[in-house]
């Protein structure tokens, strides 16, 4: 966080110089805006893992689900992925041929602070003699300043959510040829999705 006056000694320095506050700013607050946009505490992040194998003689198998959520420090802001595995491989026909199948299918979410960096120049900026909340509950604005805006209201009214999906498929086949000649089969697919 930047080192930026609060309240008491923002007016002790406008005091000193002959200056003042307009009445549409000075609503007698001590808010720092930095803290105000940033969650309360650390921000937090989880993963867990299901796996499971298995297989015989002429076949195994390797399944896994993962989950991963990760809190971002601004204010309404996280990413979460789940991801799921399937890996099978199945020998045939006297172990002269070999099947594999390997899928993953990974879908994620984004939770952004849209305008970004406007938020962050308006927690640097705006007047810590002005309250997050009027007494309504209503956001504090003041819009006879250009360009100044409450950077809490531009988090909560704001949405910026991008999920994707990504789907990666591939199958094999391997097949023992006479005269020590193999014959490989390689069959990829990828589908890749947002929204």
């Amino acid at each position: 966080q930047l080192d930026m006056m609060n309240a008491s000694q923002l007016r002790a320095f406008t005091t000193k110089n002959n200056l003042n506050f307009t009445p549409e700013n000075d609503k007698g607050a001590n808010t720092n805006w930095q803290k105000e946009i940033l969650r309360s505490g650390k921000a937090k992040s989880s993963s867990h893992n299901l796996s499971m194998s298995g297989g015989g003689q002429h076949g195994s198998y390797t399944a896994s689900l993962t989950s991963l959520n990760k809190e971002g420090v601004l204010l309404k802001s996280d990413f979460s992925r789940v991801i799921a595995r399937l890996s099978v491989e199945q020998f045939a026909f006297d172990d002269k041929v070999k099947f594999g199948l390997n899928v993953t299918n990974s879908n994620s979410k984004y939770a952004n602070v849209p305008q970004r960096n406007t938020v962050l120049l308006q927690a640097a900026s705006y007047l810590p003699v002005s309250p997050v909340r009027n007494a309504d509950g209503s956001f504090f604005e003041n819009f006879t300043s250009t360009g100044y805006f409450n950077p809490v209201a531009l988090i909560e009214h704001g949405t910026d959510e991008t999920k994707t999906n990504n789907l990666v498929g591939n199958l094999t086949a391997e097949v023992k040829l006479p005269f020590g000649f193999t014959y490989n089969l390689n069959i990829a697919h990828q589908k890749l999705t947002a929204s």
